[in-house]
Order: C-alpha cells, then sequence, then structure tokens
C-alpha cells in the first residue's frame, strides 16, 4: 500500500523533477517517490553507519587520530599503494 504526501520544492527543484520525469517517460510524482525512497534508504544506511560508529567508541575500539595520520601516510607512501 502507498500513501501520499505533498511537500514545497524550490521552483528549480520543481523544474528537475520535470526534466527527470520527461526524459524517462514518467510522472513526476513517479519520479519523486523513486528519489524519495532512495534518499530514505540512504539515510537509515547512514544512520546505522554512525550508530556502528558510535558503538565502537563507547567500546573502546577506536584510533588516536595521529595514529591514523601515520597509518594513512605510511600506506600511501608505501611501493604497494601505487
Amino acid at each position: 500500500m502507498s500513501k501520499v504526501i505533498s511537500a514545497r520544492v524550490s521552483d528549480d527543484t520543481f523544474a528537475i523533477l520535470d526534466r527527470l520525469a520527461a526524459g524517462q517517460d514518467r510522472s513526476r510524482a513517479w519520479i519523486t517517490a523513486r528519489l524519495l525512497d532512495d534518499a530514505a534508504q540512504r539515510a537509515l544506511e547512514m544512520e546505522a553507519f554512525v550508530a556502528q560508529g558510535i558503538e565502537d567508541r563507547d567500546a573502546g575500539r577506536t584510533v588516536p587520530h595521529d595514529d591514523m595520520i601515520a597509518r594513512l601516510k605510511a600506506r600511501h607512501l608505501s611501493p604497494s599503494s601505487k
């Protein structure tokens, strides 16, 4: 089942939605729904990523900043990274 929502968007965004819809031979509503679905999924993934980072921090699974920078520099300068 689907639900109907409404949102105010800028004139520029409206024009983009119309352009995408015309280019894909779809309705503006279809394009908007697909874009919103994708954005919502990415937001959930980012939320889980951040939660994992907080969990790791709280559990002490961290690397001091200076150590991480040193590791990255060593990796970048190593012959195997080229």
